[in-house]
C-alpha cells in the first residue's frame, strides 16, 4: 500500500539559524491529531545555503516519511501518573500506595506535571535529579 503523503517540510532562515517546520500525527485520547513541529536545523555558518538546510530537513523527516511510520503517543506526566495510579499502583499494598502517592504529590508531580513524556530525555532527567 502506497504512502498517502510525503513531507518535505518548510525550511526558512530565522536571524542566524535555519529552522524547519513539519507536521506529525500523534495519538491523543480524542484520536489522531496532526500537530505542527519546528526544529532548528543549524546555523547559517554551519549550513551556508538553503539547499544544505533542506538536506538536513530530509534527514529529520526520514522517520515520518518511512513506510513503517505509525503515529506516536503524546502524553504529559500528569496523564501518565493518573493512568499509572489506576492500572499499576492499585495492585500494590496499602503502605506502598501511601508512599508512592506521597512521592508523586511532593516531588514528581510539581516539577514534571506539564512535561511531555517524549521530552523527558537524559538532560531533563539529570536536571530533575539535581533539583531533588
Amino acid at each position: 500500500m502506497a504512502r498517502k503523503r510525503y513531507q518535505r517540510g518548510h525550511v526558512y532562515l530565522d536571524s542566524a539559524n535555519w529552522k524547519g517546520r513539519y507536521r506529525e500525527d500523534v495519538l491523543t485520547s480524542q484520536g489522531v491529531r496532526r500537530i505542527r513541529r519546528e526544529i532548528i536545523l543549524g546555523s547559517k555558518r554551519e549550513l551556508p545555503t538553503k539547499r544544505l538546510a533542506e538536506r538536513r530537513m530530509e534527514v529529520a523527516l526520514a522517520r515520518i516519511n518511512g513506510r513503517d511510520y505509525r503515529p506516536g503517543r503524546v502524553a504529559t506526566f500528569e496523564e501518565f501518573i493518573e493512568r499509572w495510579k489506576t492500572e499499576v499502583l492499585a495492585k500494590h499494598k496499602p503502605s506502598s500506595i501511601r508512599a508512592a502517592n506521597s512521592h508523586l504529590r511532593c516531588y514528581i508531580a510539581p516539577q514534571l506535571r506539564k512535561l511531555h513524556l517524549e521530552q523527558f530525555v537524559t538532560e531533563n532527567q539529570q536536571a530533575f535529579i539535581t533539583r531533588i
